[in-house]
């Protein structure tokens, strides 16, 4: 008999990233996987449960625009054309974006400026499981922390 993998842990494990820390479910792990297209890095986290459903953080180079406006105008297109809302990560002001992944698939994408890095973080998750996983990725999120 096959066991369903179980949904993330809403207990979370911190792992840290260049210049960040977050606080993952404990059931996930990091899966080393292709670079964001012009990222610096990129760190993938995800569960046994569903390929669709990930914690995702890309750092950018923000040298020469660290305008969050600015840059968030210039990517907007990319998750259905939003101008996005604020919000806060780690205490700084950030934008975010609430868009479909996919007809299944809901995404939020948040985009925060933190010295010359630009970070952003996306989750994605199964529309029809939501309840199990929206709750433990905002936790995620507001786990995030500069270091």
């Amino acid at each position: 008999q096959e066991v369903e993998a179980a949904p993330p842990s809403d207990t979370l494990t911190t792992k840290n990233g260049t210049g960040f820390s977050i606080g993952i479910p404990k059931n996930f792990y990091q899966k080393t996987g292709e670079k964001a297209q012009s990222a610096e890095k990129t760190y993938f986290y995800w569960g046994d449960r569903r390929g669709d459903s990930f914690i995702r953080v890309d750092i950018f180079d923000a040298s020469e625009q660290n305008d969050l406006n600015k840059i968030v105008e210039e990517n907007k297109s990319a998750y259905g054309g939003s101008s996005g809302q604020n919000t806060t990560i780690a205490g700084k002001t950030a934008k975010r974006i609430d868009y479909n992944a996919s007809s299944q698939v809901k995404g939020r994408v948040f985009f925060v400026v933190n010295g010359d890095k630009l970070y952003r973080i996306t989750i994605n998750w199964f529309q029809g499981e939501e309840a199990d996983f929206l709750p433990p990725f905002e936790k995620s999120v507001n786990s995030f922390q500069f270091k």
